[in-house]
């Protein structure tokens, strides 16, 4: 497995200080990782073998620009099932992501103060109320907590020192974490927990994928024998279906619906295999726009050779 660190600085002379975190995952035992420079990121970037994203920090300012190059990491964050972490820039663009606010300020430098408001996973070295030293290179902060966030931590300088995504394992420190040293070893604490209490969390419960679809597959065989197609599972497709907007289609939507759907459709998602129904799903993501507009309409006076040029 790896581990992608995604490397937001412009410059090639500041790259070093994305291999920073790579150094630092070094030192905790990790070798297994990728630094990738944000614009070669993709949703075939994170392949089924990334076990988790770490965000770096940036000379962008996302207070003052759109800054739409970072749109394909922000649609990786957006649509991620697994562990991400933003140290800093990567931090705020986690809470753009995801509707807040960036504003700017007087910078702030050097190790500070932090105070941890919930203890978490990340702050598992501590208790609430305790505070912790990190090393801040900031100007640009989090104005408000996201929706569906929780706030982690706090200092003097910022409110949103920390922040969690409340349903998945989406985390953002807006101090560098990666530049703990001699006294101050708190932010590689941060990271070791990370790694320890997120990333290698055990998930007994949780099945895999190949164990899920072969348990489909199952199902599938058993209900076709009888009813020729599995009703309950085609049913539940339906229904999903038709109360999803097709413009917000994600990866999970295709695991979840997408797939069992045609796997119910007779023998089609067996014989097309994880690739060829991947394949469909993007075709039909891609032309979700035009198909969208004709949910409501009726088709059977409708020129579909006029709206839809596959």
């Amino acid at each position: 497995m790896t581990i992608l660190i995604i490397n937001n600085y412009y410059a090639e002379k500041d790259f070093w200080k994305a291999q920073g975190i790579a150094d630092r995952l070094s030192g905790l035992g990790r070798d297994d990782y990728k630094v990738v420079h944000f614009t070669k990121i993709s949703e075939k970037t994170t392949t089924p073998r990334v076990e988790a994203i770490i965000l770096s920090g940036s000379t962008g300012n996302l207070s003052k620009k759109n800054l739409l190059e970072f749109k394909a990491e922000e649609d990786v964050i957006r649509n991620s099932n697994i562990p991400v972490l933003g140290v800093c820039f990567g931090h705020q663009l986690i809470a753009r992501t995801f509707g807040s606010e960036i504003g700017s300020d007087e910078w702030v430098k050097g190790f500070k103060k932090v105070k941890i408001i919930q203890e978490d996973d990340i702050f598992a070295s501590w208790k609430a109320c305790e505070e912790i030293s990190l090393c801040h290179y900031h100007q640009e902060f989090v104005k408000r907590i996201p929706a569906d966030f929780t706030n982690l931590a706090e200092s003097e300088t910022c409110k949103i020192e920390a922040m969690k995504h409340k349903a998945r394992p989406i985390y953002g420190v807006q101090a560098h974490i990666e530049r703990a040293k001699g006294k101050n070893p708190d932010g590689l604490k941060i990271l070791q927990n990370f790694l320890v209490n997120v990333v290698e969390k055990p998930k007994p419960k949780q099945m895999t994928l190949q164990c899920a679809e072969e348990g489909l597959k199952q199902k599938v065989e058993e209900s076709e024998q009888k009813y020729g197609i599995s009703d309950c599972i085609y049913d539940k497709c339906l229904q999903e279906m038709e109360n999803l907007t097709l413009a917000k289609l994600s990866k999970d939507h295709e695991i979840r619906i997408f797939r069992p759907f045609l796997l119910t459709w007779g023998t089609m998602g067996r014989h097309l295999g994880y690739e060829g129904v991947s394949a469909i799903f993007n075709e039909v993501r891609s032309l979700s726009q035009k198909i969208e507009p004709l949910r409501y309409e009726n088709l059977s006076i409708t020129d579909l050779s006029t709206c839809i040029h596959v």
